[in-house]
């Protein structure tokens, strides 16, 4: 799986190609074997007419949905019928495998578990309202940061260690090469996660003026695989 960095200087390579000469690029871009074939599909799903598409085991989508919310709320209406469009699209770029009936095809169980597999890695940062950029900080930079100083605390026998503003920016910084300025930490990044109740604040019992920030959830969210990859399920034709 390609990390973060490297994507990130992917995709400075690209802007550099592009910018730099850009009839070559376009040139490049027409040229792409990937391109081709993508444009080729969209040509041919144009043509074939498709009205409808159905959905062939509607009843786990209904079991795996309300297995992963228990506990229902307004949007997940909305939720449902996102996933659902995510089915159809999975099942409308390999309509030639798909059972035809008329001019509908029939969505089978590879265009859910693929559906799933999408929903699954941003609804978790959406149920809580949050942006993926805000609960990426949250896993990936605060939890480990505090199970970090949570452990040399347990060696000197001491209460739980909470962390400072300034520790998140500079762990975000050795992580990531990107600087939090403090006032988006303390105006709108940390009330938000203190909102989705994954953090409180408590004031250093050593220095009054300075606030601790405890998470109060599981520390092994941040060891959780990722599983957001996309490439599934898109058979080439």
């Amino acid at each position: 799986m390609t990390s973060k960095k490297e994507k990130i200087r992917e995709a400075i390579h690209e802007k550099i190609k592009k910018e730099t000469d850009a009839d070559t690029y376009q040139k490049w871009l027409d040229d792409n074997p990937e391109r081709k074939l993508l444009k080729e599909r969209i040509r041919a799903i144009k043509q074939e007419n498709i009205r409808e598409i159905k959905i062939g085991s509607p009843e786990k989508i209904e079991e795996r949905f309300f297995k992963k919310n228990k506990m229902l709320k307004p949007r997940h209406s909305r939720d449902i019928g996102r996933l659902i469009s995510l089915i159809k699209s999975f099942a409308l770029l390999n309509l030639w495998f798909r059972e035809k009936d008329g001019s509908a095809i029939v969505a089978n169980d590879d265009d859910i578990e693929e559906a799933f597999k999408i929903w699954e890695a941003t609804s978790e940062s959406q149920e809580l309202n949050l942006s993926p950029y805000i609960f990426d900080l949250y896993k990936n930079v605060i939890l480990p940061l505090f199970e970090e100083k949570n452990q040399i605390a347990a060696t000197e026998i001491v209460n739980e260690a909470g962390i400072l503003r300034q520790e998140i920016i500079q762990k975000n910084y050795q992580l990531n090469g990107r600087l939090i300025p403090d006032w988006e930490l303390r105006l709108h990044i940390i009330p938000m996660l203190e909102n989705a109740g994954l953090i409180r604040q408590e004031a250093d019992p050593n220095d009054k003026r300075k606030m601790l920030i405890y998470p109060t959830t599981s520390l092994t969210i941040s060891k959780e695989q990722n599983n957001s990859e996309l490439n599934g399920g898109v058979n080439k034709i």
